[in-house]
């Protein structure tokens, strides 16, 4: 399907095939974040402030060392935060971008059907993991500068314009700094030169030393990075150097196989039992080797071809075939983002493949352009579909474990889901099933311990929180959620020394010492509260719950300013917190400031309003100001949501006694009397709302409960006496 010879058309092509990409990934405008997109993007501290960019580019703090690829996350967190629409549209535009270089390089190449062939890339379903997936921004990132090394480097080649090579060279940084799974990038370049010219020179590998000395650096920084942060103390595979290349050989083929026949694709494929003892692992690599060897043979022919197109797919696919550990191998070994790279070349080949069969077949050019047009519907409808299958991270895991049902690590994804859904029932279910499959899985035995807290099946829960931590001693967040668990078996001793243990693999941790600060409260112990809910603050200035924790410490120690400024540090953060508006309204109360404190109880009224107690802490806030009308509304709304308040009978009655309505308040203070019989104060009141109506045998009566209660109470005393004498009640 030849492009047209002329500058018009070439721009005309170019443009449809970019709008082609485009267009097959409108479903992704719908979809979330997904799996590690929580980790990458909404909560990576270093993506929030300029710090954070320090970090990214001067630390290892980040997940991976890709500091171009967070340094643009970094920014769009800056333009769209937490709307992933954002995150999606650029990864989709980055994608197109790259099939139209990748068209301008198989151009270069001067390769039968390059047109088509970038196309199939664009349009290729197996592409959907790289592009609607917003963590695997490294690869739509990265394939750019590689692509941009290579063409630069043609240019070069071409030229011996030095400017050319210095820009391959930048380029390569960059696509390093973008994901270092480009690494191969200079076995690549030898690669064209030796497919161009059959042969290769002395200056041809000088020219690549710097290419292989960063790759090589490079390297070395990934597997540092992935051995000390991403694996930690798991073990991703077991297998021998043998049972590895073998494992190698079944990758190649299966990824060969689903770029041919891209159906019943997956995010996490069924892993492979890979044991010496079976020949049949071993007869992949034999027959690849195979076809090599024939193709080395022929060289001088077709094979170089061969070679060439063949070589570029294993030589990319190289670094994730298993042979260096990575997290994702505990789960699988081979996924459709491990080979985007891999798939921008083998796909090409099929099309010149397919270029010279219809050439050899002598078949007519409207044939194969019909063939061609069908084959780009299929795989566009194909990859519409697939990439609505990441809409959310539901969709994305149901779809998983119905082709994968040994899935674990689908089972638990999925579970964490449902939780956040507070599907508590399903949610168990998953995890309850990534259990049966992996009944060694640390965080799946900790995000059901967790769940189970939720569910108050407290025993059970830390049975499953102590495995996880047992079986990865070294995960600071799972001694972390033991410690919770315990905490609300009120076993506060044993919870602190959980948080002490995160403590140790991760001093830090800010969740861990504001936890502490909380079990300390429990233990009035508020000066220890206080120094870990600062550390808390330290750590993270944006915890509303550290601010709240420190308020309530300062407030047991009497430091009643710094409680109120922490109380309104904590709703800065987060002004719905009801807790915190309630806590400040009575502080600022008990400190006479009733007036300030008055908005802050209809708040908590607003955010809370079927809660008695809150609206008997606004009634009695409203009876202090003398809002008598309001306040007596509010104690009338807390007895109706809890008819057997006694404080709330003894206030209404209060109030109604202040406004002239006796007789109701009467019924008030017999009803909160008949609830709690030990209230002197209510007696006292009671008996002088009935001396005032003249009931003067009734309130001696309850002039004398009051003693009895309070037996020689000066002020009852004084009462009863005036009484005697004929003088007016004084309450």
């Amino acid at each position: 399907m030849p492009p047209s010879r002329s500058k018009q058309g070439q721009w005309l092509l170019g443009i449809v095939l970019f709008v082609l990409s485009c267009v097959v990934y409108l479903p992704v405008l719908h979809a979330g974040f997904i799996w590690d997109d929580v980790v990458m993007v909404t909560d990576n501290q270093s993506l929030r402030d300029f710090h954070g960019l320090r970090d990214i580019w001067f630390s290892t703090k980040t997940t991976d060392v890709y500091p171009i690829t967070f340094s643009m996350l970094w920014l769009e967190w800056h333009l769209w935060g937490a709307n992933p629409i954002g995150y999606h549209v650029v990864n989709v535009i980055l994608h197109a971008i790259g099939a139209v270089l990748l068209w301008r390089l198989l151009k270069r190449l001067a390769l039968p059907g390059a047109w088509f062939g970038a196309a199939l890339f664009a349009l290729h379903p197996v592409s959907v993991a790289s592009v609607a997936w917003i963590s695997e921004r490294k690869n739509t990132l990265s394939i750019l500068f590689f692509l941009l090394t290579l063409i630069s480097y043609l240019r070069f080649q071409s030229s011996s314009g030095k400017k050319w090579y210095a820009l391959a060279l930048a380029a390569f940084v960059g696509a390093l700094l973008s994901k270092t799974s480009v690494v191969m990038l200079p076995f690549v370049l030898l690669l064209i030169v030796w497919w161009q010219t059959g042969a290769l020179t002395r200056k041809d590998i000088l020219r690549a030393i710097p290419f292989f000395s960063l790759s090589f650096v490079f390297g070395l920084v990934t597997i540092w990075n992935q051995h000390y942060h991403a694996i930690g103390d798991s073990v991703p595979q077991q297998q021998n150097l043998i049972e590895k290349i073998a494992g190698a050989g079944c990758a190649v083929l299966f990824y060969l196989w689903k770029d041919f026949l891209p159906v019943n694709l997956s995010v996490i494929y069924p892993q492979w039992e890979l044991r010496a003892g079976n020949v049949l692992i071993y007869l992949p690599f034999v027959a690849l080797s195979g076809i090599l060897l024939i193709a080395w043979t022929k060289r001088k022919t077709w094979g170089r071809h061969v070679l060439f197109g063949f070589g570029y797919f294993v030589l990319m696919l190289f670094p994730v075939m298993g042979f260096f550990d990575m997290y994702f191998l505990t789960f699988s070994r081979v996924a459709d983002h491990l080979q985007y790279l891999a798939l921008a070349g083998i796909v090409p080949c099929f099309v010149c493949c397919f270029c010279a069969i219809t050439k050899r077949a002598k078949l007519s050019t409207s044939i194969a352009l019909t063939s061609g047009i069908v084959v780009i519907a299929v795989f566009a409808v194909a990859t519409w579909i697939r990439a609505g299958v990441y809409k959310s991270e539901e969709t994305v895991w149901s779809d998983t474990v119905k082709k994968n049902p040994r899935a674990w690590m689908a089972y638990n994804n999925l579970g964490n889901t449902l939780f956040a859904q507070k599907r508590l029932d399903e949610a168990r279910s998953a995890y309850e099933s990534a259990l049966r499959i992996n009944s060694e899985f640390p965080d799946a035995h900790s995000n059901l311990g967790n769940l189970l807290v939720e569910k108050r099946e407290l025993d059970n829960a830390v049975q499953h929180l102590l495995k996880a931590t047992q079986v990865q001693t070294n995960n600071p967040k799972f001694h972390f959620n033991l410690g919770v668990a315990l905490a609300e078996q009120n076993k506060y001793d044993e919870a602190l020394k959980s948080y002490a243990t995160a403590l140790r693999f991760r001093p830090r941790y800010s969740e861990v010492h504001n936890n502490i600060a909380n079990v300390l409260l429990k233990q009035n112990k508020s000066s220890e509260a206080l120094e870990h809910a600062s550390i808390a603050i330290q750590l993270n200035p944006n915890s509303m719950e550290a601010h709240y924790n420190a308020a309530e410490a300062f407030s047991n120690l009497g430091k009643k300013a710094e409680a109120v400024a922490e109380f309104q540090a904590a709703l800065s953060l987060r002004p719905d917190s009801a807790s915190a508006h309630y806590n400040l309204a009575l502080l600022l109360a008990m400190n006479n400031e009733v007036e300030k404190a008055l908005p802050h109880f209809r708040e908590v009224v607003r955010l809370k309003p079927n809660d008695s107690v809150v609206r008997m802490g606004l009634g009695n806030a409203l009876a202090v100001l003398k809002h008598l009308d309001e306040g007596i509304s509010e104690f009338q709304m807390a007895l109706r949501l809890d008819p057997n308040n006694a404080e709330a009978h003894n206030n209404l009655a209060t109030a109604l006694s202040e406004k002239g309505r006796l007789p109701e308040a009467c019924e008030h203070y017999a009803a909160s009397l008949k609830l709690d019989p030990q209230n002197v104060n209510a007696y006292l009141n009671f008996g002088v709302i009935l001396e005032r109506l003249g009931k003067r045998d009734e309130a001696l009566t309850q002039y004398q409960a009051a003693l009895r209660l309070k037996p020689g109470d000066e002020t009852v005393q004084r009462q009863i006496r005036a009484m005697a004498n004929g003088s007016s009640p004084t309450r």
